[in-house]
């Protein structure tokens, strides 16, 4: 697989790498929402290249056998992709949807549902 050192290395340096990257963990998840509702799109793409780059990190920590060092990595990859989401609907929210025209519904008699009820609909009848 290769020779994984740097990522030793790396490790070494922070000190306490787990607690380190815990506390990093939580400080994410603090200021995630507000970052991601302030600055949406420049959020969602730091969170894109956040998440993978921990995913990885987190398997070459469970490579050299520090658990909790991939823990950490795993709920910050994890984090971060709550903050695409969050981004992503704060900045469809603000500009609109992708498509433009008119909502897709459902007509029940006289009735228009909402979108909410007309996926609900959808659910029960199993569309």
């Amino acid at each position: 697989m290769g020779d994984l050192g740097w990522v030793r290395g790396l490790v070494t340096r922070l000190g306490r790498p787990a607690e380190t990257i815990w506390l990093v963990t939580l400080g994410l998840a603090l200021v995630a929402p507000l970052v991601a509702t302030v600055l949406p799109r420049l959020a969602r793409l730091l969170a894109l290249v956040l998440a993978p780059a921990a995913f990885a990190l987190a398997l070459a920590a469970t490579v050299q056998q520090q658990t909790m060092v991939a823990l950490g990595l795993i709920t910050f990859a994890t984090t971060s992709g709550f903050v695409v989401s969050w981004s992503t609907t704060t900045a469809r929210e603000a500009v609109g949807p992708l498509v433009a025209g008119p909502v897709p519904g459902h007509r029940v008699g006289n009735l228009t549902l909402t979108c909410a009820q007309s996926r609900s609909l959808d659910y029960l009848l199993m569309r």
